[in-house]
Order: structure tokens, then sequence, then C-alpha cells
């Protein structure tokens, strides 16, 4: 990952092997990694399972947060919201 230009990491909580919310701890511990936004992707209602992975859901809910099943739409939508703020001049 270090050597590719990365714009955003897509994640699904529930994915094998490593899980999204290990997966976006790691992120977050690596100074290479940690300011590439992500976004969350999962069947796992955050409103209604709060306890799972607690950070994810406090950091990244509700604005880096898509509920399965969403629309090609929505996904579009979230992703350029995510990649216009990431490139914003910051004051």
């Amino acid at each position: 990952m270090r050597e590719t230009a990365v714009d955003l990491f897509v994640q699904n909580l529930m994915r094998p092997g490593i899980n999204g919310c290990e997966f976006y701890d790691m992120m977050q511990n690596d100074n290479h990694l940690r300011h590439i936004p992500v976004l969350i992707v999962s069947a796992i209602n955050p409103l209604t399972y709060p306890v799972i992975c607690s950070r994810v859901i406090r950091d990244l809910y509700p604005d880096h947060y898509l509920v399965l099943p969403f629309s090609a739409q929505a996904l579009v939508s979230i992703v350029n919201e995510i990649l216009s703020a990431s490139s914003a001049p910051t004051a």
C-alpha cells in the first residue's frame, strides 16, 4: 500500500481474515496510512449494534459509513463527498 497512491479505502467490517475494525485500527496506528480516508460498508447497522467496533463508529459514522444494501448512486455520492473533503484546503 505504501508504494501506491491511495485516495480512499473502502472496507467491509465483516471481511474474512483481518476484519474492517482491525484494518481501521492498523491504519490509524500507521503514520503513512492514517491520512487516507476510510469508507466502511457493512450489514451491521451501528445504531442497532453500537458496541461493535465502537472506535470505527465514533470516528466514521455517519459520514463515512454505508449500511448494506445500498445503491450504486449512494456509493458514488459518498465517495465523491469524501474525496472532495479530503482534497479541500485546510485553514
